[in-house]
C-alpha cells in the first residue's frame, strides 16, 4: 500500500502502564518500516506486568471488550486464546480464575478459554450467540470454549488445590481488578516478602 500512496508521514502513539499516553511522535514516511519496531520496544517497556516470577493462581475480577480485545490482557496473564505469548515478560501462572464478564462486553465472553476457572456470575452473564459469533468471525473455535464453572470462593479454592508442586497451605496469589487496572492488586501472604523487597511496590496493608 505505501508503494502507492505518497505517505509523507505517519503519527505514533505510545501508551504507558495507566493506558495513558506517553509520547507523541510525528515519523517520516519513509522512516516508518524502522522507527515502527523501535517504538514498540519503548511501549512494551511501558507494560504493566505483574511483579513475581511465579504464581499459583492469578485471580481476575473483570474480563471484558471494554478491558482488552481478548477481555484480559495477554501480556498480562501470558496467554492468548491461541496459546502462550511468545516472549512474554511475566510471571509463570499455573492457574487463572475469572470472576465477573464486564456490562459493556454484552454477553461477549470470547477467549475466555484462557482461563481455568469462571464463576457462575460470569457464565450467567455470556451470551453464547454473540460468543461464537466473535471466535467463529475469527476462524479460532476454541475461544469460545467455556473453563471450569463454580461458584467465586469455590473457583479459587479449586484452584488452588489444582495447582501441582506447590505449597498447598502457603499459596502464591494475585488478585487483579482487571488488567487494565493494576495500580493497585490484592496478593496473598506468601508473597509478602518478595513484595517487600521490591521498591516500587508500596505495602497498603
Amino acid at each position: 500500500m505505501l508503494a502507492q500512496v505518497d505517505m509523507r508521514f505517519g503519527v505514533a502513539i505510545v501508551e504507558n502502564a495507566y493506558d495513558h499516553t506517553a509520547a507523541i511522535e510525528a515519523v517520516r514516511g519513509s522512516e516508518l518500516f524502522s522507527r515502527e519496531p523501535e517504538l514498540l520496544q519503548i511501549s512494551k517497556r511501558l507494560f504493566p506486568r505483574i511483579p513475581f516470577k511465579t504464581l499459583d493462581v492469578l485471580v481476575v475480577e473483570r474480563f471484558g471488550k471494554d478491558i482488552s480485545g481478548a477481555g484480559m490482557d495477554p501480556n498480562i496473564t501470558g496467554r492468548s486464546s491461541v496459546g502462550p505469548v511468545e516472549n512474554f515478560n511475566g510471571p509463570a501462572i499455573q492457574r487463572i480464575v475469572v470472576c465477573d464478564l464486564t456490562e459493556a462486553s454484552h454477553g461477549n465472553g470470547v477467549a475466555v478459554n484462557v482461563a481455568d476457572f469462571i464463576t457462575r456470575r460470569f457464565f450467567n452473564k455470556l451470551d453464547l450467540k454473540a460468543t461464537y459469533a466473535n471466535g467463529l468471525a475469527c476462524c479460532n473455535p476454541s475461544a469460545c470454549q467455556i473453563p471450569v464453572i463454580m461458584e467465586t470462593e469455590e473457583a479459587v479454592e479449586m484452584a488452588v488445590k489444582t495447582c501441582r508442586f506447590i505449597d498447598h497451605a502457603h499459596p502464591r496469589i494475585v488478585r487483579l481488578r482487571s488488567t487494565l487496572n493494576m495500580d493497585e492488586f490484592e496478593i496473598s501472604e506468601a508473597l509478602l516478602e518478595e513484595a517487600h523487597a521490591q521498591s516500587n511496590i508500596e505495602i497498603l496493608g
